[in-house]
């Protein structure tokens, strides 16, 4: 009778172990498994979180195309067209300025792309005017004193 009563107590603690085992390759797969689903979902939402500030960067490139203006003191009038194709044309006293330059949406910032590489950064404030806050110059930034920057009107 104890060796009966042993060997039910060995087959049961070895089932309780091969029991344990299995349970717990299980719970390793599911772990794995969930992993796995928390690495596509961050892919997921990194792709997502990319397209939203494209599509907003796009919506603000279409508010931006227009005619632009500023007047100084002195009488003169500066301004520029942002073209819908990415050209702005810059004018100067109601006359086109020859060199044409290419503009894009960054950040939410417009970028000009003007002679030898320099790029002017201008701001698009809340009443739809620009200001140019900036200038990107060999790949270093450069801001502009607040006391000088003159917002541009759009006047189409």
């Amino acid at each position: 009778m104890k060796t009966l009563l042993t060997f039910i107590a060995v087959l049961f603690v070895g089932c309780g172990e091969s029991e344990l085992e299995a349970e717990n390759k299980r719970l390793e797969a599911e772990l794995e498994a969930a992993k796995r689903k928390a690495g596509e979902l961050i892919q997921f939402l990194s792709a997502a979180e990319e397209t939203n500030k494209r599509l907003k960067d796009d919506l603000r490139r279409l508010e931006v195309v227009g005619t632009y203006e500023a007047k100084w003191e002195n009488g003169r009038t500066e301004g520029g067209v942002f073209l819908e194709n990415g050209v702005f044309e810059s004018y100067e006293n109601g006359k086109k300025r020859e060199a044409e330059a290419k503009w894009t949406i960054i950040n939410g910032e417009i970028h000009v792309e003007v002679e030898d590489g320099e790029i002017l950064v201008l701001r698009i404030n809340p009443d739809k005017s620009i200001t140019l806050i900036a200038n990107i110059s060999d790949g270093e930034r450069e801001d502009i004193r607040k006391e000088i920057q003159i917002p541009l009107k759009k006047i189409k």
